[in-house]
């Protein structure tokens, strides 16, 4: 058994009758909110396949009631079923087609982002520094390989003048001077041994090669961002546990920002706005690469260290779900697999990001989220912040030993606090969904979010799972994006390190793995949650899926109802954006009047931002 429970086979619990009180959907049909369709009694709000609700004008008409309903070109029998004051539900007695919903349906406005250039894929494949940055990561994994051996290490020296150079000074130093003056590196590295070439090696790839950056001008500290994060992940890893073979994880995560570096060398004025720790992970930056260069960090790492050095093949979709975790309202434009190695990577680098931002960008959103899930290995809060302020006094002792200057200084305890109601605002359709997330918490195992504004609704959910309102900000978890799995088959074994598992766009699911999260859908042990759009309408398009996920379905309360809503998701994404970039880029006022979803704002205020300069 692994520490705290990780990694513990989950056996299947014994089936339990679900009472009607955990049952979050007691409709029998999905429910279209709709525009611009009339009958003679008024203007119809919301429809489903045999049922709609209208606002009426005026109608003498009582519960029972049966009249000749006409809309669009049907007429219909239609029997009074939920009379009210102002509206009126009636029961249908033919079916409303999939075609005359999709004609009304209500979608707030949404965008596409047009980028300034596009990034040209050819810069990877010539990029100079290639085969030092191959030799780097090389030496990187051979440094935790207890089978390398020096001649392995000579073999990638041979590739980096720099650390030739160091290698070469250390072994003519002073404490050598009786000895002959050496140019060779081999001698040199036999004059040297082994364990010191190694510190000399740890030294260079985590610290020197930092110093010569040339591209993010602007990044604060940028120097010790490597060694920082590595020794981060080395914390970490054991705790979940992680067996990082060879060190290919902490590879991976501390030379991600190469990607941010490709781009730099393409558009200077992107390459300026990486200004620290934080920014680098932010889910801004990733809008500002699309909006720059038409892709993103994520990509342009997978060209690199995939496609094209051949390293990290079998990890590397762990560091895309580790993204995911922090923002999982990003898109994926490329392929993903599932395995349970790349999922404990992807747990353990989203807290090793989450620490990183914190320890060195003092970022009090990701240190309140980390010093919670931190817990679930046992800490209390003092323990914690113990654990950080040692990560933070190795870090220090390497730097000073190293002839460092810098010194990190400890985290003061995150005074950060946030609520649902924060992101929601206060009425009759947020209720409504507080309660469910209420029920979901305390009562029912699975919940599916059907929503209009996907990056929004998934913004939401994020800050439901790491909120002190719920349960769930201990409980490791994971974020699967369905539309991008690439998978012949999706077994239950390797979710068992996770209580929480969200199946993000479970409506673009491929077809041949329906059968596969059907099962884990009945059998996963912890909670499930599972989003989709609206605009799929699945009672139609996928009704084997509607029937399985359909008493758990919870609307995400929609702009058209809710312009409290609407005004919430507005002010925290024009803020956010400003805040971001430093300058008032984002006006709400531009937003108020036509009704579009975030990512329409996103698109918007970059234009806005490209009409001037970009300025960090």
């Amino acid at each position: 058994m692994a520490l705290f429970g990780f990694g513990k086979k989950k056996e299947k619990k014994e089936e339990v009758e679900v009472t009607e009180e955990k049952i979050l959907n007691q409709r029998g049909e999905e429910r279209y909110i709709v525009q611009n369709l009339s009958t003679q009694y008024g203007e119809i709000t919301d429809i489903s396949k045999k049922s709609v609700g209208i606002y009426v004008k005026e109608a003498n008409l009582g519960y029972g009631d049966f009249v000749d309903l006409k809309f669009a070109e049907l007429t219909c029998d239609a029997e009074v079923c939920a009379p009210q004051s102002k509206k009126i539900g009636f029961c249908l007695q033919c079916d409303v087609s999939q075609e005359l919903i999709q004609n009304h349906l209500f979608m707030p406005k949404t965008s596409e982002f047009v980028s300034k250039t596009i990034f040209d894929k050819e810069l990877v494949v010539r990029d100079k520094d290639i085969e030092t940055n191959k030799a780097v990561i090389s030496l990187m994994l051979d440094l935790d390989d207890p089978n390398a051996t020096i001649e392995k290490f000579q073999r990638h020296i041979a590739s980096i003048p720099k650390l030739q150079e160091m290698i070469l000074k250390r072994a003519n130093s002073i404490e050598r001077a009786r000895a002959a003056q050496v140019s060779d590196v081999k001698v040199a590295i036999a004059r040297l041994g082994f364990e010191e070439v190694k510190e000399l090696v740890y030294e260079y790839v985590h610290y020197d090669i930092n110093l010569t950056n040339k591209y993010l001008i602007n990044f604060a500290d940028f120097e010790i961002y490597n060694i920082l994060l590595s020794n981060i992940f080395k914390r970490l890893a054991p705790l979940l546990p992680f067996n990082d073979i060879k060190g290919e994880g902490e590879s991976l995560l501390a030379m991600s920002y190469i990607g941010a570096v490709l781009m730099a060398k393409m558009d200077s004025d992107l390459g300026a706005s990486y200004t620290s720790a934080k920014e680098l992970f932010e889910f801004e930056m990733r809008i500002l690469e699309r909006s720059r260069v038409a892709t993103d960090i994520l990509e342009v790492c997978k060209l690199y260290f995939v496609d094209t050095l051949e390293l990290f093949q079998y990890i590397y979709d762990g560091f895309v779900f580790a993204n995911l975790m922090l923002y999982p309202q990003l898109e994926i434009n490329f392929p993903v697999t599932l395995s349970e190695r790349k999922l404990k990577f992807a747990y353990v680098a989203y807290l090793a990001i989450l620490t990183q931002k914190f320890i060195l960008a003092k970022d009090q959103s990701s240190g309140y989220i980390l010093l919670s899930r931190l817990r679930r290995f046992g800490f209390n809060l003092k323990e914690a912040k113990e654990f950080l302020d040692g990560i933070v006094d190795s870090v220090n002792s390497k730097l000073h030993k190293m002839g460092s200057q810098k010194q990190i200084k400890h985290c003061e305890y995150p005074t950060l606090a946030y609520t649902i109601e924060n992101f929601l605002g206060k009425n009759i359709y947020a209720e409504y969904f507080t309660r469910s997330l209420n029920i979901f918490d305390k009562e029912a195992q699975r919940l599916a979010v059907r929503y209009e504004d996907a990056y929004y609704t998934h913004l939401v959910l994020e800050r439901f799972l790491n909120s002190d309102e719920y349960s769930f900000r201990t409980l490791p978890f994971c974020v699967v994006p369905c539309e991008n799995l690439a998978d012949e088959d999706m077994s239950l074994s390797q979710f068992d390190i996770f209580d929480i598992m969200v199946f993000k766009n479970i409506d673009k699911l491929p077809a041949e793995l329906f059968e596969d999260f059907r099962k884990i859908w009945e059998d996963f042990e912890g909670k499930i949650i599972v989003t989709y759009s609206k605009e799929s309408m699945i009672d139609f398009t996928n009704e084997k899926l509607y029937q399985i996920i359909q008493k758990s379905i919870v609307d995400f309360p929609s702009y058209s109802q809710s312009p409290t809503l609407h005004m919430k998701m507005l002010s925290y994404t024009t803020n956010s954006i400003n805040r971001f970039f430093g300058k008032e880029y984002c006006d709400i006022a531009d937003f108020k009047e036509d009704i579009g979803d975030q990512k329409f704002v996103y698109v918007e205020c970059m234009q806005n931002m490209f009409k001037g300069a970009i300025s960090p």
